[in-house]
């Protein structure tokens, strides 16, 4: 987990396992989970959440590896920062000055979102 945010659980009283969950009685409160070790244990909750996470895919496109940022883990999200920041020593340009976000989840958005406020800030 990057950043590590244990000692935030820690401090709320949240239990964080990492693993897979196998069977959920949500009449009993209870999971069968497989911890990332393999072994199999149950838990008791009062509350529960399943966080699945994502993989970020790339397919393979002429270009992308050089040209596009991905804020799907946190050194992806600071080389976009330091690209971002970057952009003020180049020349104005149509290219300089033009961003394309894809992805239309809650991440990409929210991107698409900040966007134009984050360039006049670094771009005036």
């Amino acid at each position: 987990m990057d950043p590590d945010l244990i000692p935030l659980f820690n401090a709320t009283g949240v239990i964080y396992v990492k693993g897979s969950v196998t069977s959920i009685d949500a009449d009993a409160h209870r999971l069968e989970i497989v911890d990332e070790h393999g072994v199999q244990s149950t838990l008791t909750y009062d509350k529960f959440v399943l966080a699945t996470g994502s993989c970020l895919s790339r397919p393979s496109v002429s270009g992308l590896s050089e040209h596009a940022f991905d804020v799907d883990q946190i050194e992806g999200a600071k080389k976009l920062e330091a690209h971002l920041a970057s952009l003020a020593s180049r020349p104005d340009s149509n290219a300089r000055n033009t961003v394309v976000v894809a992805g239309g989840g809650f991440t990409g958005i929210e991107a698409a979102a900040e966007m134009p406020s984050r360039l006049r800030d670094i771009l005036g």
